[in-house]
């Protein structure tokens, strides 16, 4: 496994966070999006299976997020989502889950 870094700004960091706040007491996910290793954009999904301890993307709204990062020529550089009572730790579903081998899989806990 190679090594990656993201690089974002803390606008962009807070956003982020901020999502995964208001979302509690349910898991919070979403995309970042850029290009090369810089965020430019996060898209905050809905967690259609509004659970403290696991997530899925809405896919129509993911649809959406892939279709506007083809328009805004982004790539998708990370996927996150929020831990709320545990380390920042992949569960064993999440590595099941983990299936875009581009990405960087970001934890918030």
């Amino acid at each position: 496994m190679r090594e990656k870094s993201l690089f974002i700004s803390k606008n962009l960091f807070e956003e982020m966070i901020s999502h995964c706040r208001d979302t509690y007491p349910n898991e919070a996910c979403g995309i970042l999006a850029g290009k090369g290793s810089e965020v430019l954009k996060v898209y905050k999904m809905a967690n259609i299976e509004k659970s403290p301890v696991s997530y899925e993307f809405d896919s129509r709204e993911h649809i959406k997020a892939i279709r506007d990062m083809r328009e805004k020529n982004l790539a998708m550089l990370a996927i996150f989502h929020s831990h709320l009572s545990s380390p920042a730790y992949p569960s064993a579903k999440d590595m099941n889950l983990a299936f875009y081998e581009d990405c960087i899989y970001v934890i918030v806990s």
